[in-house]
């Protein structure tokens, strides 16, 4: 099953149109109905007269039920067979008709269509799940649509499993059988036109793909029933994955027991945590927080991953195939901060074994995502985020890690807030701006605070102008508050607050002072305060105020908010300020600042709409597009990427498409080139090698997310969708996934996700992640396990452009873009 709805509303609309159907088989007793006879359900004749068609009774439904538009035929092909959703059991009915084996009703969400009349049945909460068994249906076997029902449908095919059981019947899937794999796990974007599916309705957010549609035979017409062998998962289970795919299709549905699961898959790979619970209301303060979301259970095998999550009660609530992507319809979009609870993922490299690595020490937090701040002395700072997107964003936790053993020494939740924090000078305190105390409604604007990372509580405070649009820094040891002006013509305050004490050192008062007009970067260690308004930048000495030098443009405005938001360069937290700083001047372009005396150093002029990367080395990555929409909107073909070198302002080399995550390494440029991790020649930009996919390129619009690459050695290591996967530098080979580790790259979240996902120090890797936890592993210990996969000879070996040029000349693919 595939689904299109995205973030917090696709989890719950998931949870109510897919689970009704996957919990529990049905049932509905009429006069006549054969062995699991029920009385009918009870209806409340002109329980309500409304719009046509008249309201005719109430029901509740006892078990699950498949919601239909129409209700097929006899003739129908028992394949063809599914529901276009679900609802769930005690869903209280509004009845319009009934025909037979079908009522026609609508539940108090608004979903409407045909149901077996059978869910509405005491009897249809008998059913109970059993072992797993396969039958082999006798010849001239029927499928029917309930226990007894006169709506019934011949049988031809391979044997079905079957989980559930009432009075000598067995519940059992459409899907199961008929050979193409494609269930409540797996099915494909592309099956959305079988029979009995009913096209959603307009306006409705619950546009999933067709469920599998549940049936029943009796066991008098199997000629052989046996037990599923326990362990299907394992690698001498005996079964095929699309065999195993066609048998769990039919059987993982929400509500199956986690010992259930255990016997029918057997142990698996690995386990971690599943992600959190979205909060439905805040708590007494206004806080949000999270609940746990249970355990993932990864099961592999060379052809198919398979993650199967439980609740903290030990029931199935989502179950997610990893397969490779070789058609291109199978790219669906899907969140990027959740996938749907039950569909198919598919990956465009190889699917490889995971690499279990030895963690030094990992530490749950009370949100999915977890981002490294900054680190002072022996205190990692860290926040818990949820990863939402403004307006959908409702919590911030910041955490104080023991840097050696990931204990949590204090925390403070900040609600919503956008907070922003800043080592102080001193390496012993930080400042934290957007500060909610304890009791603080989280819509309050929040105070300045000077934190004590001992104690994580707070020895001053600063309140911030409820009135005004803020912004703050630290410069020496000053604490730099901005309050901007609520009129171009009127006055703002820049206040400079002593960082050990938090009284005030000098104040000044500047007609149109823009939030955005201050352009110090957190934990840069700048010597003096940049203040950028109009044509002119000036530095001020943060002890008093006193300017000490400027810099002016004849041609343009200082653009404090792309010189701030969009840098060119944003040093990873461990790394050392070089004293520089690109600053954007509008209609003459970027230049590159020595803090110290304000010379220019290097310059870029550029368009409006284009994206820099600094890679160090005097080099930009440079990012336009030529298409219609936007930077951030094109495909692929439509976007541009040029290198330059700016200590001669010139173009190195320029190709068309996307180029990002980019790491030099000598005469090596490692980088996402349209989404496949590649090496180029740094002064030719052509390719070295390119990872392997599994048959084609992702679609330029497919959902992707990658961190940047950071070499270990002799490998590469790259956050790359949800996985951090690991390359060989030299040849590409890719060596599998990293497990324990989930990625996210929520929007509006690019500083925190990139720059914190992996982070190098002192022989050790410093790992966050949207999995709930952050981690540190030992650089000696991961290369050494890499070395161990690297000449197991377990890997996917990369393309040159030579064996790419063979590969193609012999297989032309169906389509390119």
């Amino acid at each position: 099953m595939t689904q299109t709805i995205t973030g917090r509303i696709s989890r719950t609309i998931g949870s109510i149109s897919i689970a009704g159907l996957l919990l529990t088989p049905i049932s509905y007793g009429a006069t006549g109905y054969g062995a699991a006879q029920a009385a009918p359900a009870k209806v409340v004749a002109g329980a309500e007269a409304g719009k046509y068609p008249a309201v005719i009774g109430t029901a509740k439904l006892y078990a699950a039920a498949p919601l239909l538009r129409d209700k097929p035929s006899a003739n129908e092909d028992w394949r063809e067979l599914s529901a276009r959703s679900s609802l769930p059991a005690g869903s209280e009915l509004k009845l319009f008709a009934q025909a037979g084996d079908w009522l026609r009703a609508k539940d108090q969400t608004g979903a409407s269509g045909w149901i077996p009349a059978w869910y509405a049945s005491e009897a249809a909460a008998k059913a109970k799940t059993v072992r797993a068994v396969k039958l082999t249906p006798a010849q001239g076997a029927k499928l029917y649509l309930t226990p007894g029902s006169q709506a019934a449908w011949a049988y031809t095919g391979e044997p079905l499993v079957s989980m559930r059981q009432i009075d000598g019947w067995y519940a059992v899937s459409p899907v199961t059988g008929d050979g193409n794999g494609e269930g409540a796990a797996g099915a494909h974007p592309a099956e959305t036109d079988k029979a009995g599916t009913a096209a959603p309705d307009e306006g409705r957010a619950d546009n999933a793909s067709p469920s599998p549609f549940i049936l029943w035979i009796k066991a008098s017409d199997a000629q052989n029933i046996q037990p599923v062998n326990g362990g299907l998962l394992k690698p001498d289970s005996g079964y095929s994955t699309t065999e195993i795919r066609e048998i769990l299709d039919g059987l993982l549905r929400p509500g199956v027991s986690k010992q259930a699961v255990l016997e029918l898959l057997g142990e698996p790979f690995s386990i971690m945590d599943g992600r959190m619970t979205f909060p439905n209301e805040p708590d007494a303060h206004g806080f949000y927080h999270w609940t746990s979301g249970g355990v993932e259970w990864r099961y592999e095998r060379p052809d198919a991953h398979l993650i199967i999550r439980l609740s903290d009660a030990g029931q199935l609530i989502g179950a997610n195939w990893i397969l490779p992507l070789t058609r291109y319809e199978q790219q669906d979009y899907h969140s990027w901060l959740q996938t749907p609870d039950f569909a198919a993922v598919y990956q465009p490299l190889p699917l490889l074994r995971s690499i279990q690595p030895e963690v030094k020490w990992r530490t749950r937090i009370d949100t999915d995502y977890a981002y490294l701040e900054g680190a002072v002395g022996d205190t990692l700072i860290v926040r818990g985020d949820d990863g939402g997107l403004s307006g959908m964003h409702y919590s911030s936790i910041l955490y104080g890690l023991d840097r050696s053993t990931g204990r949590i020494e204090w925390s403070f939740d900040a609600g919503w807030s956008a907070m922003s924090i800043m080592p102080d000078s001193t390496g012993q305190g930080m400042i934290v701006s957007g500060y909610l105390p304890e009791g603080a409604n989280p819509n309050d604007e929040g105070l300045i605070a000077h934190m004590n990372l001992e104690t994580g509580q707070p020895s001053w405070t600063y309140p911030l102008n409820p009135n005004a649009q803020t912004s703050s820094s630290v410069v020496g040891d000053s604490v730099i508050v901005l309050s901007a002006a609520s009129e171009p013509d009127s006055m703002g305050t820049l206040v400079a607050l002593d960082e050990r004490t938090g009284k005030t050192r000098w104040k000044q008062q500047i007609r149109g002072l823009r939030s955005s007009d201050l352009l110090n970067g957190k934990g840069s260690n700048d010597p003096y305060v940049l203040l950028g308004q109009e044509k002119t930048l000036r530095a001020l000495d943060p002890s008093n105020g006193r300017t000490v030098w400027t810099v002016s443009s004849e041609n343009g405005l200082v653009d404090g908010g792309q010189s701030f938001a969009s840098p060119p360069a944003a040093p990873p937290v461990f790394a050392k300020p070089d004293g520089t700083r690109w600053i954007k001047f509008n209609n003459e372009g970027w230049r590159k600042i020595n803090l110290l005396d304000g010379q220019t150093i290097a310059r870029y002029a550029h368009d409006a709409d284009e994206r820099l990367q600094d890679l160090g080395g005097g080099y930009l990555l440079v990012q336009s597009h030529t298409g219609k929409g936007g930077l951030y909107n094109s495909e692929a073909y439509q976007l541009h990427t040029r290198l330059i070198d700016t200590t001669t302002d010139q173009e190195v080399w320029a190709r068309t498409g996307l180029i990002e995550s980019a790491l030099i390494d000598g005469d090596i440029l490692y980088a996402v080139v349209n989404q496949i991790p590649s090496a180029l020649d740094l002064k030719t930009g052509q390719v070295i090698w390119e990872a392997r996919t599994n048959g084609l390129h992702p679609n330029p619009t497919f959902t992707h997310g990658s961190g940047s690459f950071l070499k270990l050695g002799d490998y590469l290591l790259l956050p790359y969708n949800d996985d951090l996967l690991a390359f060989e530098s030299q040849t590409g080979r890719q060596l599998g996934r990293v497990d324990g580790f989930r990625f996210g790259y929520p929007e509006l979240r690019e500083t925190y996700s990139r720059a914190s996902l992996l982070n190098q120090a002192d022989g050790k890797l410093y790992i966050g992640s949207a999995s709930r936890s952050f981690a540190v592993l030992d650089e000696a210990k991961l290369i050494e396990k890499l070395h161990q996969v690297a000449s197991s000879g377990r890997s996917a070996a990369a393309l040159t452009p030579a064996i790419r040029a063979s590969e193609e000349a012999a297989w032309y693919p169906a389509q390119s873009y």
